[in-house]
C-alpha cells in the first residue's frame, strides 16, 4: 500500500508520467492563451464558446440516436460542438461589426442564447 503511494508520487510508473506532464502542457498552453485573452478584454471568449457548443452536442446527440446510430459517437458530438461554436462564434463577430456594441455585449449575447 505505502510502496503504490511512493510509486505514484515518485512518477515510476508510465501512466502517471504521461498524465503529468499532459496536464503540465495543458495548464502552460491555457495559461498562454488565457494571457492574451485577458489583454485583448476578451476573458468571456472562453465561457461563450463552452456555451455555444452545448446545443451543438445535445442536436447531434439527438440526431444521431434518431438515425439509428450511437448517440455516443465522438466525431458526431465533436462535429456538432464545432458547428455550434463557430455558428456563436461568427454571432458574435457579426453583432459587433453591425452594431455599436462593445464586445462584451456581444459575448453576453452569444452566451445567453446559445445557451
Amino acid at each position: 500500500m505505502l510502496e503504490d503511494i511512493f510509486n505514484v508520487l515518485l512518477l515510476r510508473d508510465h501512466n502517471t508520467r504521461v498524465v503529468v506532464i499532459s496536464v503540465m502542457l495543458l495548464g502552460v498552453s491555457s495559461g498562454i492563451v488565457g494571457a492574451f485573452l485577458l489583454l485583448r478584454k476578451r476573458s468571456l471568449m472562453g465561457d461563450v464558446l463552452s456555451h455555444a457548443t452545448l446545443p451543438g452536442i445535445g442536436l447531434a446527440f439527438a440526431t444521431m440516436s434518431a438515425l439509428g446510430m450511437s448517440g455516443k459517437n465522438l466525431p458526431g458530438l465533436l462535429l456538432g460542438a464545432t458547428i455550434t461554436g463557430a455558428a456563436g462564434l461568427l454571432t458574435m463577430l457579426a453583432i459587433r461589426s453591425t452594431t455599436r456594441l462593445r464586445d462584451d455585449v456581444a459575448m453576453g449575447f452569444v452566451l445567453s442564447v446559445f445557451f
